[in-house]
């Protein structure tokens, strides 16, 4: 299970994630604390929704997507 900062970029995209403050201990010992004690079923769901997120959104399509974007507002 994959326990991530709130305050993390890929927070957004990351979906399947159990986000928490880490500046916060009662919010991060509870998000720990969710991720461990969570069913199984429930936890592989979403892994797999997580591993989908990250073998889509992979380095070459961000690449492409953003020297598009680059490229549709006329700055290069």
């Amino acid at each position: 299970m994959l326990v991530l900062s709130e305050f993390a970029g890929a927070a957004a995209e990351l979906k399947g994630a159990v986000l928490t403050n880490p500046h916060d201990p009662a919010d991060l010992t509870a998000g720990l604390l969710q991720a461990l004690s969570m069913p199984e079923e429930e936890a592989g769901g979403r892994m797999r929704q997580l591993f989908g997120s990250v073998e889509y959104y992979d380095v070459d399509r961000w690449g492409r997507e953003f020297l598009g974007a680059v490229k549709e507002t006329g700055t290069a």
